[in-house]
This record gives structure tokens, C-alpha cells and sequence, in this order.
């Protein structure tokens, strides 16, 4: 073939002999259809293989944008030992008055190797329809507890909450070891003022094969062992955020020996896993924050940590909060959990 044109490479007196004799014809007509689905095949497979090669391509696109999606969402971070975790968060809807918000985090070493998650369910007492963006629920008004923060102040703890929205909230942490930490409050009906009020909060911890459960009181000075409540961290907690500690009652009317540690709560600010060892955040070895505007801003309660970054709560900045389960007053932690700000989270069903 020259220029495109096809060209006779059999001589024309051969040709001509070839077809006169039906036998050969036949023959030379045989070995032309099985060359044409030589090529056929051939053709085929080499679209098979440009099509493996264009696929292995666009595979290794989107795991270059996967990767640079993790990373600018805060997915994968070393945690406050060093350890790599990759974070996710779902948000789920069970039914139309349900949201469910999952936040897993996986080590591949450590002390918490494995799968810690956190379980935040909200019921409504509205239907929320599907196409509803939830991002935008007042989750900040939910979140912030108000009322007595001393056993002198008989009033009961409320939340903000327009047109009797909530029916109740839990947030349940869970261990690779299999120790649990769960939260639960439900809420009375909203008042003329749009407050609804905090009823039967319960606090239930599983660590090292013994299960404690605990109800909510504001009268510290008398309370009994099965009761609870939560006190910020009255350390500087320098160079972390000021946390929370869980307490217990103990009936004694002696005010200098009110209450014991459940558990300790402390939280870490932690850069994105790109940031070598969070060099930004001024990172001290793996204490956490050092000599940063974020240093001394403290969180009341579990659900005030949920609302980070949010109006008038605490500010941690464009990072994530490793969030650890002490056991009692020791630094050895039940459950340690790496922790998505909701200002940072992707709302996707």
C-alpha cells in the first residue's frame, strides 16, 4: 500500500489461475477469513489495552485527588504520639427526624491501634426531609449548655432551641480495646423564651471489664457515687486547651473533698497530616500546642468540644482536637479519639 492505495503483490497470471479453479479458490478464501479475524482480534486486544492503560490513568488521578482531598480535610495527621491516623466522618440519616454524625479514626500503631469511633445521634421532634442541608441546623445553640454551674444555683440547664426542635442527644466513644464512654440527655418542652430544658443526662463508661453508670446532678456538695457532672480542668493544661474532668459524687459535706475523677479529660490541637510534625502550630515534641494563640481556650462539657471553632465557643483554628479518656485522675488513657471539627467536616449522606 502506497499513499493509502491498495496494491496487488500476487502477479495478475496467478490471480487469474487461482480463481479458475474452484479448490484453490476455496482454499486461498479460507486462510483471507481466518488472517481477518487475526486482525480483528488483534484489534481488539490492543482496545483493550489502550482502555487498561486510559482506566490505569484515571485510577491514578483520582487517588492523587483522594489524597489531596484527605489531606486538605484534615483525614490523615499524626496524632499526639506520632502515630499516622486517618480519619472519616459520615453523617447518616436513620429516618427524617434522626442525624447521625460517625467519626472514625484508624491507627496503624500505638497504644490505640485499630478503629475509635465516635457515635453523635440527634433526634428531633421535627422532620427534617432529605434535601434539607442539616449543616445548617443551630448545632451550636444545641451544643452550648446553660443553667447553674455551682450547687448553689437551683435552676435547671437549658440549651437554645426554637420551635421545641430537640428530643433528645448521645455521643458515644468507642475503644479498639472495647472500653465505651456514652452521653445521653434528652429535653423538655421549649419555654415562651425558646429554651428547652436539659432532663435525665446519664453518663456510662466501660473500661477494663467494669461498667459504671452515673446520672447528672448540680448539687455537688451532697451528691451520692452514682452521680455525675463536669468541671473544667482548673490546670492551665499549658500548652493544650483546658478541658474537662467527669466527677463523681461522694456524699461528703466537706466543700475542700467534693467529688473524685471518673476520667480526666484532655484534648490536643492537631495539624493536618501534610504539615511536617505541625510545625505551624509550634509543636513542642509531641506535647501539642506551644506558644500559640490557641493555648488557653477551654471547653466545658463533651458537647462543648463538638462545637469548636462555632460563635462564642472554643476556637482551635483550621486543625482537629485528639480528644483522650483518662481512667480516674491518671494519665492513662481508656479511649483515645482524633476528632474532625463539625466547621471542618464534609456534611454528605
Amino acid at each position: 500500500m502506497v499513499d493509502g492505495s491498495p496494491e496487488l503483490l500476487v502477479d495478475q497470471a496467478i490471480l487469474e489461475e487461482i480463481n479458475s479453479d474452484s479448490y484453490m479458490a476455496y482454499t486461498v478464501q479460507v486462510e483471507e477469513d481466518r488472517l481477518n479475524i487475526a486482525i480483528r482480534d488483534m484489534q481488539r486486544n490492543l482496545e483493550d489495552i489502550d482502555t487498561t492503560l486510559s482506566d490505569a490513568n484515571i485510577r491514578s488521578r483520582d487517588h492523587h485527588f483522594a489524597m489531596l482531598a484527605d489531606a486538605q480535610a484534615g483525614r490523615v495527621l499524626q496524632d499526639r504520639e506520632g502515630n499516622w491516623v486517618r480519619a472519616q466522618q459520615y453523617m447518616l440519616r436513620p429516618d427524617n427526624q434522626t442525624i447521625q454524625i460517625l467519626n472514625v479514626s484508624l491507627r496503624g500503631g500505638g497504644d490505640h491501634k485499630g478503629l475509635t469511633s465516635m457515635n453523635f445521634t440527634t433526634t428531633l421532634n421535627t422532620t427534617v426531609s432529605n434535601s434539607q442541608d442539616v449543616s445548617n441546623l443551630p448545632w451550636s445553640e444545641w451544643l452550648n449548655t446553660q443553667g447553674p454551674d455551682r450547687p448553689t444555683e437551683a435552676n435547671s440547664r437549658f440549651i437554645e432551641s426554637s420551635n421545641n426542635s430537640l428530643e433528645s442527644m448521645s455521643i458515644q466513644f468507642t475503644a479498639p480495646s472495647g472500653s465505651y464512654l456514652l452521653e445521653s440527655r434528652s429535653f423538655g418542652s421549649a419555654n415562651d423564651a425558646g429554651q428547652q430544658t436539659i432532663i435525665n443526662e446519664k453518663l456510662d463508661i466501660f473500661a477494663d471489664g467494669i461498667e459504671q453508670q452515673y446520672t447528672y446532678t448540680s448539687n455537688w456538695q451532697s451528691a451520692p457515687s452514682n452521680e455525675y457532672w463536669a468541671k473544667i480542668n482548673p490546670s492551665a493544661n499549658v500548652p493544650h486547651p483546658r478541658s474537662f474532668i467527669y466527677m463523681q459524687g461522694t456524699a461528703n459535706t466537706d466543700s475542700s473533698t467534693i467529688g473524685t475523677e471518673i476520667s480526666t479529660v484532655e484534648l490536643f490541637v492537631l495539624g493536618d497530616g501534610h504539615i511536617a510534625r505541625n510545625s505551624d502550630l509550634g509543636i513542642s515534641g509531641n506535647q501539642g500546642v506551644s506558644e500559640h494563640s490557641f493555648s488557653y481556650e477551654e471547653f466545658k462539657d463533651i458537647w462543648d468540644v463538638l462545637r469548636a471553632n462555632e460563635t462564642d465557643a472554643g476556637q482551635i483554628g483550621d486543625n482537629n482536637i485528639e480528644i483522650v479518656f483518662n481512667k480516674g485522675n491518671t494519665d492513662r488513657a481508656i479511649i483515645d479519639a482524633v476528632f474532625i471539627p463539625m466547621s471542618r467536616m464534609v456534611w454528605q449522606q
